[in-house]
Parts: C-alpha cells; structure tokens; sequence
C-alpha cells in the first residue's frame, strides 16, 4: 500500500509542476512576478532540492525501506529534527520555487494544494503505519517534533 501512496504523492508533485508550466503557457494575463524578480524563484528551488536529496540521502544511509515494507527505523537526525515531513517540506519549496520563476500567481494554488492533499490524505495513513510499525518509539517522536515545521 505505501508503495502506491509515495508513488501517488510522487504523481501530485509532478502533476504540479507541469500545471505550474502550463498556466504560464495557457494564462499569460496572470504572468505578473517579472525578471529580475522572478529569479528568487531560484532560492526556493535550491532549498526545495537540497532538503529533497538531504532526506533521500539519510534513508538510504539508514537503509529505510522506499516501499510500505514494515518500518524498522526511524530517522530523526538533520531535517528530521525540526520536521517529520522533510521530503514534503522539500517539494513545496520546490513547486514555489517553480511558481515564483514562472511568475504566473495562479499557480501558486497548486503548492497549497500539495500541502493540503499530503496532510489531510497521505499523512494520516502513513502516520498511521509508523505508529503499527514503530510504536511508542514513534509516538515519542512525534509528541516532540511537528508534522511540518
């Protein structure tokens, strides 16, 4: 099952990003964050990639299982301190990122809306699934760090 929710989150994501083009494209009025402007777009992208590939790095160094396998660890070093949802964080810094270069302001709905979709629909479950997998350990964790920030 987690198999089909990360590869489904992984979708929004990338739907995401090829809506946020394709506003650009296809509503042109509403193109209003121009250069130079547009650039910080580029800062957002940076802290999006590194947060993404920082958390990629630690599973694979903690060897965590990239399918629904049972949990048998739970990383909570760099970004895990602060966030239980790195990766996601990553990702919306990305799609704003992407948002701000494009300049189109009504693309900006679709970082909301990925926040909105991975906290009220993938969390829950995958939340759920640590606490089976992880139990008090778990538990403990997530009473002293936030789901997002």
């Amino acid at each position: 099952m987690k198999e089909k929710t990360t590869k489904a989150s992984v979708n929004y994501f990338f739907i995401g990003i090829i809506l946020i083009i394709a506003f650009y494209f296809l509503l042109p009025k509403f193109n209003i964050i121009k250069f130079p402007y547009n650039l910080i777009g580029f800062i957002f992208l940076t802290i999006g990639i590194w947060l993404i590939l920082w958390v990629w790095f630690l599973f694979r160094e903690n060897n965590t299982p990239e399918s629904f396998e049972k949990s048998r660890v739970l990383v909570i070093t760099g970004p895990f301190k602060v966030s239980r949802n790195p990766m996601y964080v990553g990702k919306i810094f990305f799609l704003i990122g992407i948002s701000i270069l494009f300049g189109n302001v009504l693309s900006f709905i679709f970082p909301f809306l990925f926040f909105i979709i991975m906290d009220r629909v993938f969390l829950p479950f995958e939340e759920e699934k640590t606490v089976r997998d992880l139990g008090k350990k778990y538990l403990n964790y997530k009473n002293k760090v936030r789901r997002w920030v």
